[in-house]
């Protein structure tokens, strides 16, 4: 699955992005896209293009705990509807819906899946997505990320390469994993993932360039400087459980009877 050029990508996710962000500004309501939806409109921001057709499969969002009440009133009042058994399932950090039948996936911050990450000030960081650097923070968390994982990732360094200003991702993996052993382990497992398969599996002419932004995304991670807390925990490495096992919400087959 790939990004395709701004002039051709399906326009509907994105109108009703577009629509709800404008409603939850008149709240005063702070909310992100991230995951592929983040990554779909920072390439379409950039410009980049590729040959085959991407539409995120449904729309992620990140919103402050304070505004997700807000957020709730703003989806029921364009006429969107809950699917409460994803909040009963997770706890209460996740929240999803349907309106103009796209899927909202709404994240709470601190964002919750294999491990907490919070986003706190780093929501400013971008107008209409976290930055760079969280959403590859937030992709890359995944335990076990899959090869259309890995491929999003890659388009996101094309459009926002490591050393940007906009990408912040020294910054925010220094921080994020700085002070968590867990995610610290699991960020750097999946860069060797992502750069094995830039190495072995990508045909692209820029598979080079890549490698060589993950080699720099490794090498910042190994020497950003690590707390008490960090310290503590690798001392006990793998012999405890680093990392929370998900369990991802089955959607009913038949989707009408939540639209």
């Amino acid at each position: 699955m790939s990004i395709v050029p701004s002039n051709s990508i399906n326009h509907r996710w994105l109108a009703v992005w577009e629509d709800l962000r404008a409603r939850l500004e008149e709240s005063g309501i702070v909310a992100r896209l991230l995951g592929s939806a983040a990554i779909a409109f920072l390439c379409r921001e950039r410009g980049i293009s590729a040959t085959a057709e991407f539409t995120p499969r449904d729309i992620d969002l990140i919103v402050q705990r304070r505004g997700a009440k807000g957020l709730a009133e703003s989806v029921i009042s364009m006429g969107g509807k809950e699917i409460p058994e994803v909040s009963m399932c997770s706890g209460g950090t996740r929240e999803c819906y349907v309106l103009r039948n796209e899927r909202l996936d709404v994240f709470m911050d601190p964002f919750t899946m294999c491990r907490a990450i919070t986003i706190g000030k780093r929501m400013y960081y971008h107008e209409q997505t976290l930055s760079p650097g969280d959403i590859f923070l937030t992709k890359m968390q995944e335990i076990s990320i899959q090869e259309q994982g890995l491929q999003h990732i890659i388009w996101l360094l094309r459009a926002y390469p490591i050393g940007h200003p906009v990408g912040r991702y020294a910054e925010v993996l220094s921080q994020a994993c700085g002070d968590d052993w867990g995610l610290f382990e699991i960020i750097l497992a999946n860069c060797r993932r992502l750069l094995y398969y830039t190495q072995t599996q990508s045909q692209s002419s820029d598979a080079d360039k890549l490698a060589k932004q993950i080699e720099e995304m490794i090498l910042t991670l190994s020497n950003c400087r690590k707390s008490l807390r960090w310290r503590a925990r690798s001392i006990f490495g793998h012999a405890f459980p680093w990392y929370n096992c998900v369990e991802e919400f089955k959607y009913p087959s038949n989707s009408r009877e939540f639209r």
